[in-house]
């Protein structure tokens, strides 16, 4: 039960600019994304809120409600995110860029209404990102060099605003996401 005064607040932060992300907790940081004049940056707060690095990504959308929407996603040493103009990126828990593929030009994939809303969802060694589009809708990239592992063409659609998730079916490993109308079920292993 919560005290009636609520919660304590520990800390808060300012100048994160226009963003819609969730925070990535970790066992000694914090990250977060915002956007701050038309760019994209990538925040790191220790435990007690004291800004550790910032860092950009490139451009964030400035659009209608415009802001950051990745959540980013944190394994091990490195982070994962990606931009809602359609750039996946890697970042050490350092703030150094690793790699960065812009699914827009690498896929041929469309951006839509809001811009493309997804966290990468990290499968051992493999990266999933939805593109969306109609040469590449869903890839796997190879999460330390951002190299393609595999890819489908799909159905042609645009990402849905929607993050991939991982189950299992029986004896089959399924990335479960979504387009602009439909559900889509991929072999995580295989791409099929």
């Amino acid at each position: 039960k919560w005290p009636d005064e609520g919660p304590k607040m520990l800390w808060s932060v300012e100048g994160l600019g226009a963003g819609y992300s969730s925070p990535a907790v970790t066992s000694g940081r914090v990250y977060l994304t915002g956007m701050n004049r038309g760019g994209g940056f990538l925040f790191a707060f220790d435990r007690d809120g004291k800004l550790v690095w910032k860092v950009s990504y490139g451009p964030e959308w400035d659009g209608s409600q415009p802001g950051a929407r990745t959540s980013p996603t944190v394994v091990g040493d490195r982070i994962y995110l990606m931009s809602a103009e359609g750039q996946a990126a890697c970042f050490g828990t350092d703030g150094k860029k690793i790699w960065a593929v812009n699914l827009m030009e690498e896929f041929g994939a469309r951006n839509i209404e809001w811009g493309v809303t997804e966290s990468l969802l990290v499968d051992g060694n493999r990266v999933f990102c939805t593109s969306g589009g109609s040469s590449v809708m869903v890839a796997a990239l190879d999460r330390h060099s951002g190299k393609t592992i595999w890819k489908i063409k799909g159905n042609g659609e645009t990402s849905g605003y929607c993050s991939p998730c991982l189950i299992q079916h029986g004896e089959r490993r399924l990335l479960l996401t979504m387009t602009a109308k439909s559900f889509v079920g991929i072999d995580a292993d295989t791409g099929e």
